[in-house]
């Protein structure tokens, strides 16, 4: 669990092409002992509302059930319907809804085709948008898409439109394998083509040109971050394995999307308890982290991301906090007859930078920023903690220049990690192991970063 998101200040919006049962919305929320989260429906375009189709509306109870499941604090999620008119128009529509309303700080679409199957005018467009977003502060999330490099088009290899648009954070999928307690084992890139069940999309776009963020071949490694693991290591974005070097690369990141080794959501109208996957998994939880780590920012005065992409590469490639998925492709040579691309280290185009390392991931992008100007904050001073069984109460002197504080909680058997974010001079640490030491390390935080001189203290639960 996070508690980088004490305060329920996010909102998440999300695009569907139909709509879809509350009760099914509730029923995943009791089984998983999640809050009632304020669902907001957006008829877009004149859209009358109601479920339109099965499908899509499995999709959309997995996407707003992907966003409460990473993020139980969001504040609300708001569902742009529009189930009446093509996708291309609907898509455009429903991003123009959320540019003009600017509630949500963070977007994610679960659709997508091929980029010549929107052609120029459409993509044109939408990036129009898109730009608008991003300059508003609202970051946006889309599926690379479920059949491998390959697109909807079985003899040529293609990228997904919104996934490719430079202003889109575009996520792949893994196949994620865990342990006893579901503990985290390993990833792999997801690739079932040959039986069917799919593969993450990714490749190269043939209209975008490459963004400045995919080219840097050398990132100033930023001190002050929290390493449990090895960084990326510090490569070309565009050639090591097999991307381009002109042209825009896909994926950005990844998370689960293997159906195999999917997620549970309900769906009454297609007979409950279903086991999907898809990179419409993986999209809106990276939507809901990113819900979390922008509610902190707010907390700490850093203001909202809106395009997360340059920030997102620097992170990569100078601080841990995404998990370098290694092993396997997106293609399927046998089937398609041209291969698709190999995952490797550093960034590839099955799996983009990575997948998430949560609370890692969200504690470097808090103190590790791309573009730093000013000085960093002093060291807090005063710094002192009691603990009970299961909680702590902690509490500092304010340190100059430091707009909040970040806490970092580490179990001394275990290494375990845990962040706190505070915007005041005291905390409130709960869910803490009994007869336990922790060390405890304090940071001030403003928009430059923090200072890589902690104040730090032990405690031991009774």
């Amino acid at each position: 669990p996070t508690h980088l998101s004490p305060e329920k200040t996010q909102t998440v919006a999300l695009f569907e092409q139909g709509g879809f049962a509350q009760s099914d919305i509730t029923e995943y929320e009791k089984e998983n002992r999640l809050p009632d989260v304020p669902i907001t429906v957006r008829k877009v375009n004149g859209y009358g509302g109601g479920i339109n189709d099965p499908i899509i509306e499995l999709e959309a109870v997995l996407d707003i059930d992907m966003v409460i499941g990473i993020n139980p604090a969001v504040a609300g999620v708001d569902v742009y319907e529009d189930g009446a008119d093509p996708f291309g128009v609907a898509l455009l529509d429903a991003l123009a809804a959320m540019a003009n309303d600017n509630i949500a700080q963070t977007i994610s679409i679960s659709y997508g085709t091929d980029e010549a199957n929107q052609g120029t005018t459409q993509m044109a467009a939408e990036g129009v948008l898109f730009q608008q977003l991003a300059a508003q502060g609202q970051s946006v999330f889309a599926s690379a898409g479920d059949h491998g490099a390959y697109g909807n088009t079985s003899n040529s290899l293609n990228v997904s439109d919104p996934s490719s648009q430079p202003y889109v954070t575009a996520v792949g999928g893994t196949s994620l394998f865990t342990g006893t307690n579901s503990v985290y084992l390993s990833e792999e890139t997801w690739n079932h083509l040959a039986t069917g069940f799919g593969a993450t999309g990714g490749g190269v776009s043939n209209y975008w040109a490459i963004p400045e963020w995919q080219v840097r071949t050398l990132y100033p490694r930023k001190p002050g971050g929290f390493s449990v693991q090895a960084a990326v290591q510090s490569d070309s974005v565009a050639t090591r394995n097999r991307g381009s070097d002109t042209m825009r690369n896909v994926p950005d990141v990844a998370a689960v999307g293997d159906p195999l080794t999917g997620v549970a959501v309900y769906s009454a109208i297609n007979g409950g308890w279903q086991q999907v996957g898809g990179t419409s998994v993986s999209s809106p939880m990276w939507a809901g982290l990113l819900s979390i780590i922008d509610a902190s920012r707010q907390i700490v005065g850093l203001g909202r991301f809106g395009n997360i992409n340059p920030d997102l590469y620097f992170l990569a490639f100078t601080e841990p906090g995404l998990i370098d998925i290694k092993d396997g492709s997106n293609g399927d040579v046998t089937l398609y007859g041209i291969p698709g691309y190999n995952a490797g280290p550093g960034y590839d185009n099955c799996t983009g930078c990575g997948s998430m390392y949560g609370e890692l991931f969200a504690a470097n992008s808090l103190v590790c920023h791309l573009v730093v100007e000013g000085s960093a904050p002093n060291t807090p001073t005063g710094f002192s903690g009691t603990a009970g069984t299961t909680t702590a109460s902690l509490k500092w002197t304010a340190a100059a220049q430091a707009n909040g504080y970040l806490i970092e909680v580490n179990q001394v058997d275990t290494g375990a990690l845990t962040f706190y974010i505070a915007k005041d001079t005291k905390v409130e640490l709960t869910g803490l192991t009994p007869k336990t030491t922790y060390v405890l390390s304090l940071f001030g935080v403003n928009p430059t970063g923090t200072n890589l001189v902690s104040a730090t203290i032990y405690i031991t639960t009774d």
